[in-house]
């Protein structure tokens, strides 16, 4: 579960690599702090766009495109940690959000 004050998108950051003729390619990258401690982690992910002909005739925009990546990044990320009996969220005052299992929540 992905519990926080801002969106998700607010917490990501997105990279793109330089254009191929075949895709877009992106990296995209998830900062967290473990609860109950100062250490910080990032779970990353690359996501690769396909469909480059319909983007560059500007069919999807890159705004559109990086919602996608973004939109499944957030399905990854909620899986893994319903897989491991955790949650992310966050905590007032905070730039990273918190992954745990909430306990103190």
């Amino acid at each position: 579960m992905i519990k926080t004050e801002k969106p998700f998108s607010a917490y990501v950051l997105v990279h793109e690599f330089p254009k191929t003729r075949e895709a877009r390619d992106f990296e995209l990258v998830l900062a967290y702090r473990f609860e109950g401690s100062k250490q910080t982690q990032h779970l990353h992910w690359r996501w690769s766009y396909a469909d480059t002909e319909a983007a560059i005739k500007g069919e999807y925009g890159l705004k559109a495109i990086r919602e996608q990546a973004i939109a499944a990044f957030r399905q990854i990320t909620e899986r893994e940690l319903k897989a491991a009996g955790e949650k992310l969220y966050s905590v007032l005052g905070e730039a990273l959000p918190v992954r745990g299992r909430g306990l103190a929540r």
